[in-house]
């Protein structure tokens, strides 16, 4: 499973020997959210931010002269934007508690984040909406809109996504038998469409001026 234990802010100052990348990840978890999100079947390791986004939509038409009607309003699909990210530099700096955390889900590799950003990439491209668990609230049909990963001096052992997603409605349609034309009374008006073959165009036998008389 990609998923990785997520880290805890216990020991989030505990500062790598070596500074660089891991005085980054330190900052970085530094400023940790608590654990317990999910996006899709991953858990990152640390979550640096999330952003919802709920709007309505008030529905306007002209009624006779400049006249604006505005009688509904339309809630629109909620918007997410989440910074996350994962690390397989100075784990030697962590705490028990977050080597335990990361063993869990196994140590990242540079192979393995490679895997992790695959896989996200994979949730972008399938289009199949999945669950994402926030800080704040659980989000249904989410799908990817955006996908943006940078890498640096500084994050060449790193993996730092910042994910726009957005809610979808799905409904369900049904289909109904309609009756044969042969037990309706005007099946010419509410009958079903029957195949004729090919028709030959006719010539209109309404003139111009006859056409404008009427």
């Amino acid at each position: 499973m990609v998923a990785i234990g997520a880290l805890s802010p216990a020991n989030a100052g505990t500062t790598s020997p070596s500074g660089g990348i891991g005085s980054f990840f330190d900052s970085a978890v530094s400023a940790l959210i608590q654990p317990s999100r999910m996006f899709g079947t991953l858990t990152a390791q640390i979550v640096i931010d999330e952003r919802h986004e709920d709007t309505a939509q008030v529905t306007s038409h002209p009624v006779q002269a400049t006249a604006n009607i505005s009688d509904h309003i339309i809630i629109l699909p909620t918007r997410l934007a989440i910074r996350m990210g994962w690390t397989s530099y100075g784990l030697q700096s962590l705490g028990t508690y977050e080597q335990e955390a990361i063993s869990g889900g196994g140590i990242p590799t540079p192979n393995n984040i490679r895997q992790i950003y695959n896989t996200v990439l994979g949730m972008f491209r399938n289009r199949v909406p999945f669950t994402i668990t926030t800080g704040k609230r659980q989000l249904q049909n989410m799908v990817i809109t955006a996908l943006r990963e940078e890498t640096t001096e500084r994050t060449e052992n790193c993996l730092i996504l910042t994910v726009y997603c957005e809610q979808v409605f799905l409904v369900q349609t049904t289909y109904t038998a309609v009756p044969g034309n042969n037990v309706q009374a005007d099946a010419s008006a509410s009958g079903s469409p029957v195949a004729v073959g090919t028709q030959q165009i006719k010539p209109s036998t309404i003139s111009m001026t006859s056409a404008e008389a009427l």
